[in-house]
């Protein structure tokens, strides 16, 4: 197959890429804090990653959800958000077991120490639950990237990531970081573990007021924007 687009990271670290022509090599992109791997229109549709939830083009303010079930561990995720104009809203909401729907706690948040390593998550079990990344060290708090359109283009979609330049970096405890005093055309990259501590059916819910988008995984970051 064909596989077309560029890697670009926000943060430094190793990026490991084995090619999926080698029958004998499992197919694996571990790129720690991903922003973009485009695939092959023409082989679009069975390969690329499809985000959890998906809030691009929202205007309505209405919730998005969706439901999965997680094993205890740390469970990498990608999200995605972008604001033209008017008042910024980005909030992401679960049910655990046994609690009620709550914006999650930024206790749960962190991601890859430098210099360690993580095995990826062999995706789902026997029993339909997600297994857990199992990273050999971690720390508090998300990665983000913070960008802005190239030439003043418009924010349009999620996917006008690929046309941006990144001009700030950094760690975050919050899922909406207040890192720009910019209040037009501006994008968030958001990248890190959730900790689950119990095994459990999870319901996710996503609100944003210009797009967003929910990336479970490491098996699931084939295709960001």
């Amino acid at each position: 197959e064909l596989l077309t687009g560029e890697i670009r990271s926000i943060t430094d670290g190793k990026v490991t890429v084995f090619p999926a022509n080698e029958p004998k090599t499992p197919r694996r992109i571990d790129v720690d804090n991903l922003v973009r791997i485009v695939v092959d229109p023409k082989t679009r549709g069975a390969e690329a990653a499809k985000p959890l939830i998906d809030d691009d083009e929202s205007t309505s303010g209405q919730n998005h959800s969706a439901r999965v079930k997680l094993r205890a561990g740390f469970h990498r995720f990608v999200l995605p958000y972008r604001h033209v104009k008017g008042r910024r809203r980005l909030r992401l909401q679960y049910s655990a077991p046994r609690q009620p729907l709550k914006v999650i706690p930024t206790s749960v948040f962190f991601h890859l120490k430098p210099g360690s390593s993580e095995t990826p998550s062999p995706g789902f079990d026997k029993e339909g639950f997600r297994v857990a990344e199992q990273p050999t060290a971690t720390q508090p708090k998300l990665l983000y990237s913070l960008h802005r359109p190239r030439q003043n283009a418009r924010f349009k979609s999620i996917g006008d990531f690929a046309r941006t330049e990144i001009i700030g970096r950094g760690e975050t405890k919050n899922i909406f970081p207040k890192v720009t005093k910019k209040k037009t055309n501006f994008g968030i990259l958001l990248a890190g573990y959730l900790r689950i501590d119990e095994d459990g059916d999870y319901l996710f819910l996503l609100n944003s007021d210009g797009g967003s988008r929910f990336y479970f995984g490491q098996t699931d970051r084939k295709s960001v924007v």
